[in-house]
């Protein structure tokens, strides 16, 4: 589909997901996938899993870029906010993919039998507590990064009881979170199996935690080597470059 032809509502644009000739229709100022999303897609492409929810999907970034590089995945997108699912829906159709939507609180996940079984699920969740810190005045964007009466733990909670056995949950993170997740990977039921810290450049401290916990997956982890996003001259690491399709 042409550009021009896509739907566009006023204040949104169209970009390039960089990944199959798929792009993605987002609304600048709300929320927009960044390399949080991108790392977190190409650390869960490795499980080649055929059924996948997207929990907490935003504008569907971290779910459509595994459609481009898992092709017959069935994908699903639980997203809370109207405005994103109704900008997922545009994208699907813009991209002629087929995926399902369901707009749901994840917290309504036990009301839905159907959303069972899945051999995969991603998560992006809201990266900071509701601790008293200054918050957006966006709903939206308040939505987006602030748990808004759900706890990661009760996230991690909610999709390990969707996952068949031997199914993975697959997170991005602060660093700083990451003992959290773990701990609650354990209360959850699930194994942390990979984890790899993202650093912006060599001998910073990590700024991300990549983590993927499986049902029933026994007690051994893999530590991956650091992911470094920069080298000392500022340019994308070679990785990096790969990560991003840029070569």
């Amino acid at each position: 589909m042409a550009d021009e032809d896509w739907q566009l509502l006023p204040g949104e644009r169209l970009d390039d997901l960089q990944a199959d000739g798929l792009k993605i229709i987002q609304r600048p100022g709300r929320f927009c996938f960044g390399t949080d999303s991108i790392l977190l897609a190409h650390f869960a492409r490795r499980m080649r899993a055929k059924r996948v929810l997207d929990l907490c999907a935003g504008n569907g970034a971290v779910g459509l870029l595994l459609m481009a590089h898992c092709p017959g995945v069935e994908m699903t997108f639980l997203e809370l906010q109207q405005e994103n699912c109704d900008m997922l829906a545009r994208t699907l159709a813009g991209n002629g993919l087929k995926a399902h939507i369901v707009k749901a609180d994840a917290r309504e996940l036990p009301a839905y039998k159907a959303l069972r079984n899945y051999e995969l699920i991603v998560c992006n969740p809201p990266y900071w507590p509701d601790d008293g810190r200054a918050m957006p005045e966006d709903p939206a964007q308040r939505l987006a990064r602030f748990e808004s009466g759900m706890t990661l733990e009760a996230c991690i909670a909610l999709a390990a009881a969707c996952l068949c056995p031997r199914g993975a949950l697959d997170l991005v993170l602060p660093a700083q979170r990451a003992a959290e997740a773990i701990i609650a990977m354990g209360k959850a039921g699930l194994s942390p199996k990979r984890v790899r810290i993202v650093q912006a450049r060599v001998g910073r401290d990590p700024s991300l935690v990549l983590l993927e916990g499986t049902r029933g997956g026994g007690k051994d982890a893999v530590w991956q080597a650091p992911l470094i996003l920069y080298d000392a001259q500022g340019n994308y690491t070679p990785e990096m470059v790969k990560i991003y399709g840029l070569e």
